[in-house]
């Protein structure tokens, strides 16, 4: 579990030109104050996912969005703003992480009421520990040859 203090919205959803499957987009971005984790965008898409969206949730910004019609979610890092430290600690005590959720469907009216509901749920996260996904803890095994 990862504590958030909070995920402030940065902008309401607005429409974006459509993609290349002719898709309506929405767009926003937020801005958590959370303790480090490494699993900042899993943990947006778990607490979306239990919180009842059923839309299609794609982490990262190296994804491959099917040519379907949607509603697909997908979360993408941003660069988020200088952590808040405590004296004499070299690492950030609160880490503030940026991120970009887009919204996309065939249907605008889809579209739009998706996005604000995903952004309304977001926006909720006020002093609240979030579930890392057991997916996101999985462990790499990286082995090196020897000359």
């Amino acid at each position: 579990m990862t504590w958030y203090l909070d995920l402030q919205d940065e902008q309401l959803p607005f429409e974006m030109p459509e993609d290349t499957a002719g898709r309506t987009v929405y767009v926003f971005n937020v801005l958590a104050r959370k303790v480090p984790s490494e699993t900042f965008l899993e943990e947006m898409s778990q607490y979306l996912t239990t919180s009842g969206v059923t839309a299609q949730i794609f982490v990262g910004g190296q994804t491959d969005i099917p040519a379907g019609d949607g509603p697909y979610i997908t979360l993408r890092q941003t660069g988020g703003v200088r952590g808040d430290h405590v004296q004499g600690k070299v690492t950030a005590k609160i880490e503030r992480p940026g991120a970009q959720v887009s919204v996309r469907a065939k249907s605008p009216r889809t579209t739009k009421s998706l996005a604000h509901t995903v952004h309304k749920l977001l926006s909720e996260i006020r002093n609240k520990e979030l579930l890392v996904p057991a997916w996101a803890t999985e462990q790499v095994t990286v082995t090196q040859k020897r000359r």
